[in-house]
């Protein structure tokens, strides 16, 4: 598998229609591949989903996965989904106002009134029919990536582009919050999450160590969180005591596993660096043409799951 470029908003394949898979299109090898390829590039970014125009395909190709992540936390895994000449076929009648972000849409996140259920006519890999019944997070990723099968992001979306903000801007300031009362209903789940991260024992030594062995930069902090950032990839190093006192509508959730993915020159240094240092590593299981993971303890005792393609 490959990771693919990502073609920005701009690109004028980004709005064009996407056409339908042809049954002899569905069945190649380079279709296959491609889908593949798309999964690989997805997790690459820590994607939720993506759809074959944003990487330079016109077709209606869609791949959508979810695995807790600092992106989007707060959700239930959601395993491998493929889609193939995907259609919404009915949008349910109640709504949510939500975050989102975009990989075709670099450093920029806005508030997007979605449906909570739809139903989605599609086929799978295989080419055959998978129609689809989804609601809560499921369901607003699928509106989003058939969105990029009709030309449409998520900007075109939005009922209120106040909300719309730079991504380091909205970590510094937006907090993760919405722009909503805490207390309203909230089908999705994520209302009034501030953080999502691992909680530190030291704060400042979780911090350095998370620098010195990730090359990891300073990001944003306050006097109870640090946040981190490598490649486009967020780590909240949560207070320990902070954490545990944290009361009212906006609870901190803690994690007890990260996982990273890197280049394979990161991953190479941060072994020497491990190793330097005297921390057990675990190996992953490799598989061909999987990449290669570890993992180890952070300070804290979290597990660390490091990963390059």
């Amino acid at each position: 598998m490959s990771v693919l470029p990502v073609f920005k908003v701009g690109h004028p394949v980004i709005r064009q229609v996407a056409e339908d898979l042809t049954p002899d299109e569905l069945r190649s090898d380079a279709t296959q591949r491609l889908i593949d390829d798309m999964t690989e590039t997805m997790r690459s970014r820590d994607g939720v989903g993506i759809a074959a125009p944003q990487v330079g395909v016109s077709k209606r190709i869609a791949v959508l996965e979810y695995r807790q992540n600092l992106r989007y936390p707060g959700h239930a895994d959601i395993p491998l989904m493929v889609v193939l000449n995907a259609r919404v076929m009915e949008l349910g009648e109640e709504t949510v106002d939500a975050w989102e972000g975009c990989l075709s849409v670099d450093n920029l996140r806005g508030v997007v009134t979605r449906s909570t259920k739809v139903v989605v006519d599609a086929l799978d890999r295989e080419g055959q029919p998978q129609p689809l019944a989804a609601d809560g997070f499921l369901a607003v990723i699928l509106q989003h990536e058939i969105d990029h099968l009709d030309g449409k992001v998520f900007l075109d979306r939005m009922k209120d582009l106040s909300t719309l903000t730079q991504l380091e801007e909205w970590y510094a300031y937006w907090d993760g919050r919405r722009p909503v009362d805490p207390a309203a209903k909230d089908p999705i789940g994520t209302s009034g999450i501030d953080h999502v991260g691992l909680v530190a024992r030291d704060l400042e030594a979780s911090r350095a160590w998370f620098v010195d062995l990730f090359g990891m930069r300073e990001h944003s902090r306050s006097s109870n969180f640090v946040c981190l950032r490598v490649n486009e990839q967020y780590v909240f190093l949560l207070d320990e005591e902070a954490t545990r006192a944290r009361e009212g509508p906006n609870p901190r959730t803690a994690l007890a596993h990260l996982a990273l993915r890197v280049t394979r020159e990161e991953f190479d240094r941060a072994l020497e660096t491990l190793a330097a240092k005297g921390i057990a590593i675990d190996e992953g299981p490799r598989q061909r043409g999987a990449g290669r993971s570890i993992y180890f303890k952070d300070p804290s005792g979290n597990q660390i799951e490091l990963h390059h393609p």
